[in-house]
């Protein structure tokens, strides 16, 4: 069974933008790649006002064991800050019990999510990014047997 979270179609374009950590277990290593990209795949990060743009996670399991977690639901969550507010979310507008989700991470597996930035699945329209400096953050589960490294955040320039 493959653990894909359909948040979307997204890849985001960044400055300094597509960042990949590596973060050892005991036989091996959990890689995670976060990106941003324009609608037609190209790396970039700079948009104009009320352009959409897809930002991209992924853990992929190279260890040689199963890696458990424990989190709530979504599993992935993708958010844009300007200065420490948080303006658009991946989540925003949806409802969700308060429950927790226990997942298994087989070695080769890879856990993916996507989001066409920044409207939520849950919402007619996107929220209104105005032109200046904004940060993507991704957020995921922490995994019993390895400790993960926070994905380094993708800074954004929406201009008129």
């Amino acid at each position: 069974m493959k653990a894909i979270l359909p948040l979307g179609v997204v890849v985001l374009s960044v400055w300094s933008c597509n960042t990949t950590n590596s973060s050892q277990g005991a036989n091996g290593f959990l890689v995670t790649s976060f990106t941003v990209a324009d609608t037609l795949g190209h790396t970039v990060s700079q948009f104009r006002e009320r352009e959409a743009f897809d930002l991209s996670f992924s853990a992929m399991n190279t260890t040689g064991d199963t890696l458990t977690y424990h989190t709530g639901y979504p599993i992935i969550l993708f958010e844009i800050l300007y200065g420490d507010s948080v303006v658009a979310a991946s989540y925003f507008g949806c409802a969700f019990p308060q429950i927790v989700i226990s997942g298994r991470l087989a070695p080769g597996q890879t856990l993916k999510a996507n989001w066409r930035a920044p409207k939520s699945i849950c919402q007619s329209k996107a929220a209104p990014l105005l032109p200046g400096s904004y940060k993507a953050q991704v957020s995921f589960p922490v995994f019993d047997q390895v400790t993960v490294t926070p994905a380094t955040p993708i800074s954004l320039l929406i201009r008129q």
